[in-house]
């Protein structure tokens, strides 16, 4: 089986921040990060980046960190659940996760996604959320939610990135600009919380 290694990304190895951002880049599309913003979101207090090492190799790398109120309406287009379990908890959202072509297959994703779930359970949030990019390759990442043990939440979105595409001049890698790709949102309980409302 293959060994990795979890490292917290931040501006403070800028080497390590440059490859994440490449990779970002490579996997997810051009524009949809600077590095300025990628700094920002590795310093944050209330956000991570953070990367999965082969060797010396950054074989994949992700994003986390808590929802604050005035992204709640990001998630609207997935409906009257969706909202409700994002008003009446705290949330910790699953960001983009990209990882290399030659280590898919072998444990990144979900060694990436156990790190990020650790993360937000132990900063205290009580659901952990995450979208899937709905491109029909194999990249998704609907599989690894679903074997995590998250549960969907309301209907897929079509054209659910059209907005952010234009907003950002992000070049999806699989339907071009602006990016025309469809969503669907999952979301996991982590924390028990008292009278805290299922994911449907």
């Amino acid at each position: 089986m293959t060994q990795h290694s979890i490292v917290k990304i931040t501006s403070s190895n800028d080497d390590l921040l440059e490859r994440a951002l490449s990779l970002f880049t490579k996997v997810l599309g051009a524009g949809l990060y600077t590095k300025a913003a990628l700094k920002q979101i590795a310093d944050a207090e209330d956000s991570l980046v953070t990367g999965c090492l082969e060797g010396a190799e950054l074989a994949g790398a992700a994003m986390a960190g808590r929802l604050k109120s005035a992204g709640v309406s990001f998630y609207s287009p997935f409906g009257k659940d969706a909202i409700e379990l994002l008003n009446g908890n705290i949330i910790g959202v699953l960001q983009n996760s990209a990882v290399e072509e030659s280590h898919r297959g072998k444990g990144v994703g979900t060694a990436l996604l156990s790190n990020r779930i650790s993360w937000l359970t132990q900063t205290g949030c009580d659901y952990a959320v995450g979208l899937t990019w709905l491109h029909g390759k194999t990249t998704q990442s609907d599989h690894l939610y679903k074997s995590a043990g998250f549960q969907k939440v309301g209907p897929n979105v079509l054209e659910f990135f059209k907005s952010l595409s234009q907003r950002t001049g992000m070049h999806c890698p699989y339907c071009g600009f602006p990016c025309t790709c469809s969503a669907a949102m999952y979301a996991k309980k982590l924390n028990a919380k008292k009278g805290a409302r299922d994911a449907k």
